[in-house]
């Protein structure tokens, strides 16, 4: 094949995954920048966390999200124990903690 049709093929396909990888890039120092300036005066306590420690909690970070119980609280650490895996989450990032609900007959309920 002509090497100019490889180039008319290929080099817009390989510009567009570049600009995408880029753009992700830039929303994640965004949103991390964000939550810094947000939480320059507001930060969530090791206090308000211990009134969740030993309960089943859903915890959202601007990333991920981590269902499990919480064990304890060290320095701006938390301890969560997933099944049979312990993980650790830095205060600093987490943006919501919730209670895991219940159904009435006592199970989980299924989150989206």
């Amino acid at each position: 094949m002509n090497p100019a049709i490889w180039i008319a093929i290929f080099l817009p396909i390989w510009i567009s995954i570049m600009v995408s990888l880029n753009n992700k890039k830039e929303l994640q120092k965004s949103i991390v920048f964000k939550l810094k300036k947000k939480r320059e005066g507001q930060r969530m306590s090791n206090e308000v966390i211990k009134n969740f420690i030993g309960k089943d909690c859903i915890i959202s970070t601007f990333q991920t999200q981590v269902t499990g119980v919480i064990e304890s609280i060290e320095d701006n650490w938390v301890i969560i124990r997933v099944e049979e895996q312990i993980e650790i989450v830095n205060i600093d990032y987490i943006s919501r903690i919730r209670e895991h609900p219940l159904k009435k007959n006592g199970k989980k309920k299924m989150i989206v």
